[in-house]
């Protein structure tokens, strides 16, 4: 049964909500709309620009990208079918929930010589020292980023390189190849529309497991923060210019997990990392073990009547604990006592999100990350998460980051770094089960829509 969580439980207002945001244009969908479950596989490209400081090249060639996106978002693209009955099908995208996010990084307008036109509070991905981590990043900051983001992994990889489905002629896409030889209407897809401007660094394939679930094995995003509201991650016309408000920052970390030794692991310690259960998903103590083991045997019952009555139980319990505001550690409130002291204090859920008296400023980040695995592996496959968030403002997540990192070695105290395995060496990761290796990654910003064209995105540094 899946309990995952990606927004608060008010279904009519949330389509409402969704339905405004995408009709108004002015934020970059694939942030908090569609919702994550809904965009089950994810393709990462990550990106520089050709250090040539032409900005009229650069500004062309971002303008045929994000065309590409545009023409997408209107429906004006279809892909062919022949998968069933020998006959051809077309469909547009959106019936795939296809969405693509593109965000830039400081390194973007330092080479453009635009940079009184970055963010202020926009930076580059800190030394590994600075974030807690073990071990040099072996995947650097890179001038762009984007996100792609569907229900089909064929449908994202057909975006990213394909010589037939998508052609420009005349400013419209066709599917006829008897156009190709002008070399203005070259294949529209994301590796021809960056032909001449910019180079693919890296691309990272991710996807959400059916059941909700993460490698590890328990339940993931649970208490993340209301994805349609703006205080925690969209930029106000407050908090900057207005040239800002509606876009959002984006942290992008590769992290590889040690699953050989976690799985070594009896349930009980595992639990005791995370701080939930890993039958239900709850936090440790919001039920005795008796209690957990009897609604757990009626969720599989076969009486329908007693199911059903376990399913309301448990989803009134994981809705109240989707509120990543309340505070579940507070040692004075009586209601969450158990929780408070089954919950250790050094497991992953408190160091994530300590749960701070009332009257203290939220401080959360929308998490959308994904898991991945290695398709080439030697005994065991490499795997992890590709960690991805959205916030209004970096230093939220590193203060977030720092909390769950495991202590702080002697290399981070004197600053030097650490010997580290080539990222194709296996294995990679640390030597014990709370061990993870944050293999490096970067700091964007994702502007937001100007006039409501995506053509236009990045435009206005131009």
């Amino acid at each position: 049964m899946k309990y995952a969580a990606t927004s608060y439980p008010y279904a009519a207002k949330n389509v409402e909500l969704e339905k405004q945001m995408v009709a108004e244009k002015r934020r970059q969908a694939g942030v908090t709309f569609p919702a994550p479950r809904k965009q089950e596989y994810l393709l990462i490209i990550r990106l520089n620009v050709n250090p040539v400081n032409d900005k009229k090249l650069i500004g062309e060639g971002l303008k045929r990208l994000c065309t590409l996106f545009e023409l997408i978002d209107g429906n004006k693209i279809e892909i062919e079918d022949t998968s069933s009955d020998d006959e051809m099908y077309l469909y547009n995208l959106a019936k795939f929930n296809f969405t693509a996010t593109i965000g830039f990084g400081k390194t973007f307008y330092r080479k453009l010589n635009i940079i009184e036109k970055c963010p202020k509070d926009l930076y580059d991905l800190p030394p590994h020292y600075e974030l807690g981590d073990n071990s040099p990043y072996v995947l650097p900051q890179t001038d762009m980023i984007v996100q792609i983001a569907s229900n089909s992994s064929t449908v994202n990889k057909m975006l990213l390189q394909n010589d037939y489905y998508f052609s420009y002629h005349n400013r419209y896409p066709t599917r006829y190849l008897d156009h190709l030889s002008d070399s203005e209407n070259r294949p529209l897809d994301i590796m021809g529309a960056l032909d001449g401007w910019a180079n693919i660094t890296d691309v990272h394939s991710g996807f959400h497991r059916a059941d909700g679930r993460n490698l590890m094995g328990f339940y993931d995003g649970i208490s993340n923060p209301y994805r349609l509201a703006n205080n925690n991650i969209w930029i106000s016309a407050d908090d900057g210019s207005k040239e800002l408000a509606n876009g959002t920052y984006m942290v992008f970390l590769k992290i590889e997990h040690n699953l050989r030794e976690w799985h070594k692991l009896e349930t009980e310690e595992q639990e005791k990392w995370v701080g939930r259960s890993k039958a239900t998903g709850l936090l440790l103590g919001t039920l005795s073990s008796t209690e957990e083991k009897r609604l757990v045997s009626e969720l599989h019952s076969p009486d329908i009547s007693r199911q059903k009555q376990a399913i309301v139980k448990m989803s009134k319990l994981i809705d109240e604990q989707r509120n990543p505001a309340k505070n579940f550690f507070d040692p004075y409130d009586i209601r969450y006592l158990n929780i408070n002291k089954a919950c250790p204090i050094s497991s992953h859920s408190r160091k994530a999100n300590p749960r701070q008296p009332p009257g203290r400023k939220e401080k959360f980040i929308f998490r959308r990350g994904c898991l991945y695995m290695e398709e080439e592996f030697a005994k065991y496959p490499k795997s992890g998460i590709l960690f991805i968030s959205f916030q209004n403002d970096i230093k939220i997540f590193e203060e977030i980051k720092r909390a769950i990192s495991q202590g702080i070695s002697t290399c981070m105290r004197t600053k030097e770094p650490m010997k580290v395995k080539s990222y194709f060496d296996p294995p990679i990761a640390g030597s014990n089960s709370f061990d993870t290796l944050t293999l490096g990654g970067g700091y964007y910003f994702v502007p937001p829509i100007p006039g409501g064209r995506i053509s236009s995105i990045g435009q206005q540094l131009f």
